[in-house]
């Protein structure tokens, strides 16, 4: 069997299996929307199949740009009461088993398409050839996603968030059509290394990130308390050190950097729709003592922190600073915050209830993205070593 017709038929499976998913789920306009892109996507990409890999340089910077727009665009319609929108004025569109909520939206509707659209960037990066499928897939999606909203937000009455959605909308259009324009006119992209950061932006970035600890853990201390702070503060001081101590002056190499992050990103988003299905923040106030309502979980946490995370891998793509940080954050959340799911937060539970060892909301997923992060781990230090002996 010939590659081409391997690749084929597992996208064709992929697709029949997501439209299927899609009528049962969420409803057939959802089903036909996702039916138009797929096929749109599939007779493109077989169009284009023979085209080399070598252009792939030139499609990671928009489709990594459209990730962090889709959520960021995600969390002004959920500000904006987007899902109250939805329940009162287009309910036809939706399946009867549909449940209007925050959570079930959430997951559905945001953490199925970014995932879906961040494993395609892993593929994408890797030079697989459903990589370039999920180009075409990826930036029709962007496109519809923005004339979506353009057509029915402004029935919302949101005020300033309006503005900010037909905003984000037009940019995600924008990124879309340039990534189509990319795919339709392939060539080959200059790869650009920076140069390397002096002591002075060294320091500079280092104080920006001490900074952003600091109002992103008293943010979360306000709404969730100190165990949470704890646990992310703590990931964020150790990826501040671990970035000062190699990546700060010699970026992590982009060409096997952005494949394992996306990897990481998919199976952490993955689990934070574990966590929203499942009152994460209604266990973690159970033993905490400390109320974390709904919706301040799904903006923090669900929402404006992976707008942050996706944009991350642009950045890392770039060499940035910002990207190399964040991801020196996530190895270490993934890899000591995330067992918290099956060691720290049950027992807690146990011995408060004196109960048995239970389920804790996002345990199922929980491991999965240290697989990712501790790849990168070792292969960041491995590098740094190797270039502190050829100095």
């Amino acid at each position: 069997m010939s590659s081409k017709l391997a690749s084929a038929l597992t996208v064709l499976s992929c697709i029949f299996t997501l439209i299927a998913a899609a009528i049962v789920l969420v409803g057939p306009f959802a089903a036909a929307l996702i039916a138009a892109i797929s096929a749109i996507a599939f007779a493109a990409w077989l169009w284009t199949y023979d085209v080399g890999e070598a252009e792939t340089r030139n499609l990671l910077s928009p489709y990594l740009a459209i990730p962090p727009l889709f959520v960021a665009l995600s969390a002004a319609r959920y500000a904006g009461g987007w899902v109250e929108l939805l329940a009162t004025h287009y309910v036809g569109l939706f399946s009867p088993a549909f449940a209007f909520t925050g959570s079930n939206w959430f997951v559905l509707l945001v953490c199925t398409p970014a995932t879906v659209i961040l494993f395609g960037g892993y593929l994408l990066s890797r030079r697989a050839p459903m990589g370039r499928y999920m180009a075409w897939w990826a930036a029709l999606y962007a496109v519809s996603e923005g004339v979506v909203q353009l057509a029915g937000g402004f029935a919302a009455d949101a005020g300033p968030l309006v503005l900010v959605s037909a905003t984000l909308s037009l940019a995600l259009i924008g990124v879309g059509l340039v990534l189509l324009q990319r795919l339709l006119a392939p060539k080959a992209a200059r790869v650009e290394v920076p140069p390397p950061l002096s002591d002075r932006q060294r320091l500079l970035w280092a104080a920006l990130f001490v900074a952003s600890v600091g109002v992103y853990s008293a943010t979360l201390l306000t709404q969730a308390g100190p165990l949470p702070v704890f646990i992310v503060g703590g990931s964020m001081l150790g990826g501040i050190i671990g970035w000062w101590l190699t990546t700060s002056r010699v970026p992590a190499d982009p060409s096997w950097s952005v494949p394992l992050f996306l990897l990481l990103l998919t199976l952490f988003y993955i689990h934070v729709g574990e966590e929203a299905l499942t009152n994460f923040n209604g266990m973690i106030a159970e033993i905490s003592g400390q109320p974390w309502s709904d919706y301040d979980f799904m903006i923090l946490i669900g929402l404006i922190g992976p707008v942050v995370w996706f944009f991350a891998a642009w950045s890392l793509w770039k060499r940035q600073a910002i990207g190399n940080f964040i991801f020196w954050f996530l190895i270490v959340g993934m890899i000591l915050g995330e067992p918290t799911h099956l060691i720290v937060f049950p027992i807690r539970r146990m011995m408060m209830l004196d109960s048995g060892y239970e389920y804790f909301s996002g345990m199922y997923t929980a491991l999965f993205p240290m697989i990712p992060a501790i790849l990168a781990l070792v292969r960041i230090t491995r590098d740094h070593r190797i270039g502190k002996v050829a100095s």
